[in-house]
């Protein structure tokens, strides 16, 4: 069944969610970003942060809604290869 990823990566909360086509939340995992703060009313996200925590979240939302890794490739790949 055909499942729906939503990323928000905000500046409290890098959150991903997954959902069926009903709408139905099939998944949830959140983790607080890396900020600076290099001045007071400043808050800057390092972009080079985005891909390793999209992909150790990904994987995270694959241990809550344990797919079939035979049918999910990438799922696999990004699995050996989570930061331990």
């Amino acid at each position: 069944m055909a499942k729906i990823l939503v990323i928000d990566l905000g500046t409290s909360w890098f959150k991903f969610a997954l959902f069926d086509r009903a709408g139905q939340l099939c998944g949830l995992v959140q983790r607080e970003p890396s900020i600076r703060r290099p001045e007071v009313g400043h808050v800057e996200l390092a972009a080079d942060d985005f891909v390793p925590v999209i992909a150790e979240q990904w994987v995270r939302l694959g241990q809550v809604f344990r797919p079939d890794p035979r049918r999910h490739r990438l799922y696999q790949e990004l699995q050996s290869n989570a930061p331990v």
